[in-house]
């Protein structure tokens, strides 16, 4: 109680140490919160920033690109200004030279006429845009350069000088006029340009402000930017430095440690100095270094679940720890991986033990199911769930009748449990039926074995389902039964043709006796015990070969064994001598004739394969057990012992040991490993015991120890011989086989019944639509319609008549119990006279 307090006080201190740890860090993540918001909000418009400068600088460029090629277009301008102005100046020269000369007559103004007409042919020259002043500014120097020419040839009168007046001053006013317009718009252009100017100049001002302010802005973030980076580095660094878990920073691909915190120094007794620049698999357990790695190689992929494993300390202990590796990331080039251990104190030791037990248990390929001394279920594991079809929930807490107990086997199982819990059932367990949810009843073997624990007794259930086990069982003696009358065949033919040969040879001496009928009747006799003798052959091979369940009946043990004698000593073959010792006083008892015989056969042919070289082998019946102890004698029943004995090779104590095991064989290849298997379960099912006595170089004894039972009650049991006329019946025999049909005919009509024959079931219907018969005596197996068919159509049509059926094969429907007597071939008069001694009842 103390240490539990104790327990639960630390684990309320480390609860409050957490949480502690927690508002201490709660300023720190909202801080970088904040900061991881901020920086968002940076980006996005550092984003639109970047965008909106990009396109100022572009304009910047084109304005400056415009700007170089309006400077050139002002120059040239200004340059069509001043030549238009030293134009309307030259051609004002002329004119006031012309004029004055003409008026004045004085020779000194024509000379500044003529050097003024030839300037202004010169500025008219280098104009660009001419436009329309060319034709009245040339018409005007024309007009002058005739005027001189004139006058220096001394044509001109007052008259004509009024008139050069008169024309010169028209055509100088004309281009005068055009030159001033062409003036006036050429001053236009340069005042649009200069205003154009002006724009550029602005946008570049505005451009580069702009751009100043983008760059500051820049600057100062960036300045924020490092101080982020920096808190965050001081964060990261103190969380690495105050983690309680051991971390190693390590490069996935070589495995040498980069990093590693104090908390990993002091749980492996280093320094940090010590561990960083060591492969991180010098600090883990040589047993978890293989799975170790592998969950490395995949941290490139993905994060590792965290796993329970194993450190090893600089003292050399081995440090329990729970595990867990990051997903890779690289820096600098390498490839970085973060794995962190944590101590696992006692409670997270057992705790992960626990779930490591509950896991190992759910995998066990059997059911597991644990009771209280209550009698609550407190256990149970995933495959005893499927096994049931129930889930944990639907099962824990539940009692004694369990839902998957058969309620008819309820009472049954429940004494079993209890004997295995006070000893009676060894740990070998016992066999029972169980139910699944769908009320599908299947086998299973259950072993039950104490909880040794103080606080919460109980006892635990193995529960091993049998569904295919039992299949495969019956398939191997299925096998075997197979096996055996294979390895009959030829001895058995061989007896066959013996017989037949008595029988073919008596019949022959029987024609040729004539009237002697003494020899006649002992060739009939002959003949008679060789047909008896068959039939005790046919009857065994059938016992063996056929396919129906145990069918226990009351058998004289010593007639049994004399009937089955023939083909016992076939099995043994020729080189063993066969010794039946019976018992004078009979033994009855309660077991399956065929599971008898087949059991018999088994030993038998075991026999004969330890004795290669022949040797004698014993069959022996007593009542007087000699063996030290039977199981069935404890329980105070009586018993009889069959002991099959032979000289062979005999067992090792290995091979006894598991001589009654399922699949075991010493034959290698030649052995299905079932025959002494058959003979255990025939010999438990019928409530005996069996066991063995072997030496190596000493022979073999098998002892088949089964309880006796009264004598059974003969419905044949001799009776007076009653009057013919008491036992007429009118009788109705079917059967395909012709001569067997004239053979029961006169059989019968012999014993004074009136007798019909049908070859098949369609004409024994027809028949008894048109007469009324006492008795139906019909074959099972018949072409088309069977025999059990033809029994229940005509039980059903006249249930006044009573049925007798003949069968050569044992051909009975399965699990399925016949209302109707059945005469197994072959059969002679005592039997037939026995049944029709009186009337069979009808159905």
């Amino acid at each position: 109680m103390e240490a539990s307090e104790n327990m639960e006080a630390s684990e309320n201190m480390e609860t409050r140490e957490a949480m502690e740890r927690l508002d201490k860090m709660e300023a720190p993540v909202d801080v970088m919160a904040g900061d991881r918001q901020r920086s968002d909000r940076t980006s996005r418009w550092s984003s639109l920033l970047g965008m909106a400068v990009a396109m100022v600088a572009a304009l910047i460029a084109a304005s400056g690109l415009r700007e170089i090629h309006q400077s050139g277009r002002l120059a040239s301008l200004h340059a069509e200004e001043t030549g238009l102005s030293n134009l309307q100046s030259s051609l004002l020269d002329c004119e006031t030279g012309v004029r004055g000369y003409l008026l004045a007559k004085d020779d000194r103004l024509l000379e500044p006429a003529i050097n003024c007409s030839a300037r202004a042919t010169d500025h008219l020259r280098g104009l660009t845009a001419k436009k329309n002043i060319e034709s009245a500014v040339s018409a005007v120097l024309d007009d002058i350069e005739n005027t001189i020419q004139s006058i220096n040839a001394g044509q001109r009168d007052q008259r004509s000088n009024i008139d050069a007046l008169l024309r010169s001053k028209t055509l100088m006013d004309t281009a005068r006029g055009r030159v001033t317009a062409l003036k006036s718009e050429v001053q236009n252009d340069i005042s649009i340009a200069h205003r154009e100017d002006g724009w550029l100049h602005a946008i570049q001002v505005m451009g580069l402000l702009l751009i100043l302010g983008y760059v500051s802005w820049l600057y100062r973030n960036s300045r924020l930017f490092v101080e982020q980076l920096q808190q965050r580095h001081r964060l990261a660094r103190a969380i690495w430095d105050n983690s309680g878990d051991a971390l190693f920073l390590y490069d996935v691909r070589s495995g040498i440690i980069v990093d590693s915190n104090p908390s990993a120094a002091q749980l492996l007794g280093l320094t940090t100095g010590a561990i960083v620049g060591r492969p991180w698999t010098q600090f883990v357990a040589p047993s978890d270094i293989e799975w170790a790695r592998s969950r490395v190689a995949d941290a490139e992929h993905r994060t590792q679940a965290s796993v329970v494993g194993h450190l090893i300390a600089a003292d050399g202990q081995r440090l329990p720890v729970e595990a867990a590796i990051s997903s890779a990331f690289t820096l600098l080039g390498k490839v970085l991986a973060v794995s962190s251990f944590r101590s696992l104190s006692a409670r997270d030791q057992a705790l992960h033990e626990a779930a490591f037990r509950r896991a190992i248990e759910d995998a066990v390929p059997s059911g597991l199911a644990a009771v209280s001394d209550k009698g609550e279920q407190i256990y149970v594991n995933e495959h005893l769930c499927d096994m049931l079809g129930w889930n944990r929930q639907e099962l824990i807490g539940t009692s004694p009748p369990f839902p998957y107990w058969p309620p008819e086997e309820a009472t049954h199982i429940l004494g079993l449990f209890n004997d295995c819990l006070e000893g009676r059932i060894g740990s070998g367990g016992f066999e029972a039926t169980l139910m699944r949810r769908s009320g599908e009843r299947f086998p299973v073997h259950i072993f039950v074995s104490r909880i040794q624990d103080s606080q919460r007794p109980g006892w635990m259930a193995f529960i091993i389902d049998l569904t295919e086990k039992k299949r495969l069982e019956a398939a191997l003696e299925e096998i075997r039964r197979l096996d055996a009358v294979g390895l009959l065949a030829g001895q058995v033919a061989h007896d066959f043709n013996n017989l037949l040969a008595i029988i073919q040879l008596h019949a022959r001496l029987a024609q040729k006796a004539g009237d002697n009928g003494e020899e006649i009747a002992q060739c009939i006799a002959t003949i008679s015990d060789a047909a008896r003798r068959g039939a005790n052959i046919t009857k065994a091979m059938l016992a063996i070969a056929r396919r129906q369940p145990l069918s226990p009946e009351r058998i004289e043990l010593g007639e049994q064994l004399q009937k089955i004698t023939t083909l016992l000593t076939s099995a043994a073959g020729p080189h063993i001598s066969l010794k039946l010792d019976v018992s004078a006083a009979p033994v009855w008892v309660e077991v399956d004739p065929g599971g008898l015989t087949a059991s018999l056969l088994n030993l038998v042919m075991n026999a004969r394969e330890a004795m290669p070289d022949g040797g004698r082998l014993g069959l022996r019946i007593s009542t007087n057990p000699t063996a030290a102890s039977h199981p069935i004698e404890a329980e105070d029943k009586p018993s009889c012992v069959i002991e099959v004995s032979d000289t062979g090779i005999g067992m090792t104590a290995d091979v006894k040991a598991r001589a009654f095991e399922p699949f075991f064989s010493t034959k290698k290849e030649a052995g299905v490993g079932f025959g002494l298997a058959m003979v255990y379960g025939f010999v438990r099912q019928s409530a005996g015991a069996v066991e063995i006595d072997s030496e190596p170089n000493r022979g073999t004894t098998v002892r088949l120890v089964i309880p006796t039972c009264p004598p059974a009650k003969s419905e044949l049991a001799a009776q007076p011989a009653p009057s013919r006329a008491s036992i007429m019946h009118k009788v109705l025999v079917v059967d395909d086989e012709p001569s067997l049909g004239r053979a029961l005919s006169a059989t019968l009509a012999s014993m004074g019944h009136d007798v019909t024959v049908a070859k098949d079931a369609e004409q024994a219907l027809s028949l008894l639509d048109q007469q009324s018969f006492d008795v139906l005596l019909t074959d099972i197996l018949m072409p088309g319609i069977g025999g059990v068919e033809l029994a229940r159509a005509a039980a059903h049509r006249y249930p006044e008549i009573s049925i007798v059926l003949m069968t050569g094969f044992g051909m009975r429907p399965k699990n399925e119990t016949l209302p109707w007597p059945v005469l197994e071939k072959p059969f002679g008069p005592q039997e037939i006279s026995a049944l029709f001694s009186r009337k069979p009842a009808a159905d």
